[in-house]
């Protein structure tokens, strides 16, 4: 059975999770907007507008596209015409959205970020076993 110190110590190994993890969550973010690219969906699931030639728009969209930890957070960033599309700008008004707007982040992106936090987490546990 563990000791008070034990414990202690294992808690204060938590503190620095979300630092230690930040880089692979970016990882996970960016491989779910990709795959989102790919699949011309929105954020949220919702197909994109087609092309008016009935093509697959943005195909080269990921490569536009920058998933970067600013200490503890997140920070997405698209450059080019593919930003504008994702906000609707573009000639045409046509909103292709690639990165998402609101407060809420996409159910997708939450399991991501979820999936490697707890993979931390369970490793940091298992080093105090």
């Amino acid at each position: 059975m563990a000791d008070l110190k034990d414990i202690m110590r294992s808690i204060r190994k938590l503190e620095g999770l979300n630092q230690e993890a930040i880089g692979d969550c970016c990882v996970a973010v960016e491989k779910v907007m990709a795959d989102n690219i790919e699949r011309a969906v929105t954020p949220e699931g919702e197909n994109w507008a087609p092309k008016k030639d009935g093509g697959k728009a943005l195909v080269n969209a990921a490569k536009y596209l920058s998933v970067k930890p600013l200490n503890t957070m997140i920070l997405v960033k698209l450059t080019g015409i593919e930003a504008r599309h994702s906000i609707g700008t573009v000639r045409g008004k046509v909103k292709r959205q690639i990165v998402p707007t609101s407060s809420t982040v996409p159910e997708n992106m939450q399991d991501a970020i979820k999936e490697q936090l707890t993979k931390h987490f369970e490793r940091l546990v298992k080093e105090r076993a």
